[in-house]
């Protein structure tokens, strides 16, 4: 008899290991959603900056699509581009 897993993998379907925070993260500050209605908005990312401040948060692995046309970028080049 296979197993789910093998059943799914003969669909074409891979399961991968999925990767969440350790316990004490405060998911709060690690979870940034925006919707359409906000990922233009400089105003919106710049609470979420204020509210996530230095805490592990997936804030800190996007670049939201305001900040593009910015000479120079936005402070996040400088961690993107350090070693």
């Amino acid at each position: 008899m296979k197993s789910a897993i093998e059943n799914l993998k003969l669909s074409g379907v891979n399961v991968s290991d999925v990767l969440i925070p350790k316990e004490n993260i405060d998911l709060t500050k690690w979870a940034v959603v925006a919707c359409d209605q906000y990922t233009s908005e400089r105003s919106y990312w710049q609470r979420v900056t204020e509210f996530v401040k230095d805490s592990p948060s997936t804030l800190h692995l996007i670049f939201p699509e305001v900040y593009l046309d910015d000479e120079g970028g936005p402070p996040v080049f400088s961690l993107i581009d350090s070693p």
